[in-house]
């Protein structure tokens, strides 16, 4: 078992591989307006949103998530997640660790 102290104020991603499991995190602390661009990924993509509002962009669609709610994107869909309105957000995303 492994506990991992993080750094609250800052954008962390924790490499499963480096504590011996098959999946890694990544913790997404953005302002509004940030977070990562179109991109995709040949896994599914599981986010969290901890706090703040979200426009998550899957495909030709996007949806705002909040507080509590998961969304799922799936492997090899062109992503754009998170986009952040208005205020700062924190949400973790939680991904397969690569080979």
């Amino acid at each position: 078992m492994a506990v991992i102290k993080t750094n609250p104020e800052e954008t962390q991603t924790i490499e499963g591989v480096e504590y011996g499991a098959t999946i890694s995190l990544i913790l997404d602390r953005s302002n509004p307006g940030q977070g990562p661009r179109l991109h995709r990924h040949p896994y599914d993509e599981t986010w969290l949103v901890l706090d703040g509002t979200v426009n998550f962009q899957a495909g030709n669609e996007t949806r705002a998530a909040g507080p509590g709610d998961v969304v799922i994107v799936p492997s090899n869909t062109r992503t754009s997640s998170p986009t952040t309105v208005p205020a700062a957000q924190d949400s973790c995303a939680s991904m397969p660790t690569p080979p």
